[in-house]
């Protein structure tokens, strides 16, 4: 069973995988969309975790959707990183004046990325059970944002394994496929030898039928001729007898 949910809104495919990867690592269920339009629906349909949000989207982008998340009190307390690669002081300032959580970069580090699902799922679970949810809401959480002047090879590598990872599964995949065609193109043949088979027992029993019947007619054609020289032989006795008896009478 997962820990908890996330909601990943990137338009980019590649970065939701790398995303998602590291977040199935981590046993967080993941759920990618490309837009906000489509992520504000979800979020108030659905119960997720955590929101990692991409800066620039088509239509509304993400600060406007981080906005729109903390202005509704069903969505405000939900925990939303920023996921980009924006770098600049004055963004990471925005950002968190609109009440995200923390920022993590799209070379992902995962250090960073652990710290911060550890400490959301670990305040989420300290939250008090109440059926009041003015009492029910905790102080913002807030993950330290990374600094813009360091160069983050953790994040390079996370990346670069995800990607090797998302290679090999490519190609476990292609060697399944090509196992798969093989099998079929073994069944296709084995099935092909197999009609042949019946093809040729067919063909040798027609033969032999065909034999029988030659050699059934061509007895009952020699019984039939020897029963007409029999029955020639015997007419010409007759006709034999007769004259002799005309020749007698004169």
């Amino acid at each position: 069973m997962s820990r908890g949910r996330a909601l990943i809104v990137e338009d980019s495919a590649t970065a939701r995988i790398i995303l998602t990867r590291l977040l199935e690592r981590a046993d967080v269920a993941a759920i990618g969309v490309a837009t906000a339009e489509a992520a504000l629906p979800l979020l108030k349909q659905d119960v997720f975790n955590v929101v990692f949000m991409d800066h620039l989207l088509p239509g509304m982008n993400g600060l406007q959707a981080l906005a729109e998340i903390k202005r509704h009190p069903q969505t405000r307390d939900i925990p939303v990183f920023m996921y980009t690669s924006q770098s600049a002081e004055r963004y990471l300032q925005e950002a968190k004046a609109l009440g995200a959580s923390g920022v993590i970069r799209k070379q992902v580090d995962r250090r960073q990325l652990m710290h911060a699902l550890d400490t959301i799922f670990a305040r989420q679970d300290a939250l008090p059970v109440t059926a009041d949810p003015v009492a029910a809401q905790e102080p913002a959480l807030t993950i330290p944002m990374p600094d813009g002047s360091t160069h983050s090879w953790s994040g390079r590598l996370a990346t670069l394994e995800v990607a090797y990872e998302e290679t090999d599964d490519a190609l476990a995949q292609l060697r399944r496929a090509m196992l798969s065609l093989e099998l079929r193109h073994q069944q296709q043949i084995q099935q092909l030898q197999r009609r042949h088979r019946r093809l040729a027992l067919y063909g040798s029993l027609a033969f032999v039928l065909v034999l029988v019947l030659s050699f059934w007619h061509y007895q009952a054609l020699t019984d039939l001729g020897q029963r007409l020289d029999s029955q020639v032989a015997l007419i010409h006795r007759i006709l034999g007898g007769v004259l002799e008896w005309m020749n007698g009478a004169r």
